[in-house]
């Protein structure tokens, strides 16, 4: 997401809402100040490098999934850091939210294609 896009909907939703005679409500979210996101790519890269040692072992398992640190897993870390994120109200600072990775590439390695059950 661009850094402008956020205001760029925030504008669009204003003018909308006045277009409609909600001038209230456009009031309402022209005051309200969007949270951002407090996690980067470069964070969540910086994390789950202490996962290497538990890719090996698992990518012996499950050969079609590899804990790369640039791949679709770090999305996939993205993604479910913002669901917490979104859980906490977003309240959840950087800190907070980057504690649970090794948690969430647990999740990740439970869910992934080719995982045999027990």
């Amino acid at each position: 997401m661009s850094r402008d896009k956020p205001k760029d909907t925030k504008e669009w939703t204003v003018q909308l809402l006045l277009h409609i005679g909600q001038p209230g409500m456009a009031k309402e979210i022209e005051e309200w100040d969007v949270p951002r996101f407090p996690v980067n790519g470069h964070m969540i890269k910086e994390h789950a490098k202490d996962i290497s040692a538990l890719q090996i072992q698992y990518y012996a398992l499950v050969p079609q999934f590899h804990f790369s640190s640039d791949g679709r897993q770090l999305g996939m870390l993205g993604q479910e850091l913002r669901v917490l994120w979104v859980e906490s109200d977003f309240k959840a600072n950087a800190e907070e939210l980057l504690k649970n990775i090794p948690e969430l590439v647990e999740k990740i390695k439970e869910n992934a294609p080719g995982k045999k059950s027990k």
